[in-house]
């Protein structure tokens, strides 16, 4: 009797350990389903008296959405410029869905033209479908998640203006965003309070199966012995 109480409670313990690392593995998968990149809200530079800054509305984005850029342009010096030029550079693949004020796309490149006087600031805002990763992916290293087929990677976009079309640019602003591509991409992270199941994992299946092998084989032991008692 003694030995039994002793076989069920190491079972009990080895069981309660493959539950824990079962339990580890699934938190350590959802964890590690979305990896973390550097990115920006916005971001603006300045120089010769012009201050350019750009933000988004998002910092991670999925394959055909759309994303909403605002472009700020300041002219903090004492120059009029009557054929500012303000471009705003995107990855390759992404696609101009609307702007205001209209915009021309050429290749990766939104345009403006605006007469910025003296101290006036003029915005511009656009929104471009993002492509996919295989499209922009020459932009920066790619990283593939432990989700089969899903990939991400860190884009940046940029906007500068510069005194006329064939001028040098007067000044930058760069943000950084996330591109996730894939089969799953569409369906982002689990809904709120959706349900989740426990996995095992390979340890943990494993634990199980010896288990179930010692207890299998504790029970024959069991039955030869007193198979023997009955034939004495």
């Amino acid at each position: 009797m003694r030995t039994m109480i002793r076989s069920a409670a190491a079972i009990g313990v080895v069981t309660a350990a493959a539950v824990t690392v079962g339990t580890m593995s699934t938190l350590a998968a959802g964890a590690g389903a979305v990896p973390t990149l550097p990115t920006d809200v916005s971001a603006s530079g300045s120089a010769n008296g012009v201050r350019v800054e750009i933000s988004d509305d998002t910092r991670s984005a999925h394959s055909g959405d759309v994303v909403d850029y605002t472009v700020r342009v300041d002219n903090e010096s004492q120059t009029s410029y009557p054929d500012l030029e303000v471009y705003h550079l995107v990855p390759a693949g992404f696609q101009l869905v609307d702007s205001s004020p209209q915009a021309k796309q050429e290749d990766d490149t939104l345009r403006w033209t605006a007469n910025v006087p003296a101290g006036r600031t003029v915005v511009f805002t656009d929104q471009v479908m993002a492509g996919t990763v295989e499209e922009s992916e020459h932009m920066t290293p790619r990283t593939r998640e432990a989700k089969a087929g899903t990939v991400t990677h860190q884009f940046t976009s940029t906007a500068c203006a510069r005194s006329s079309a064939t001028g040098p640019a007067l000044a930058c602003g760069t943000v950084r965003e996330q591109l996730t591509d894939g089969p799953d991409a569409m369906a982002g992270a689990a809904a709120p309070g959706a349900a989740k199941h426990w996995q095992p994992g390979l340890l943990g299946v494993g634990v199980i199966a010896a288990l179930y092998a010692g207890f299998r084989g504790f029970w024959r032991k069991r039955r030869g012995r007193g198979a023997e008692g009955d034939e004495g």
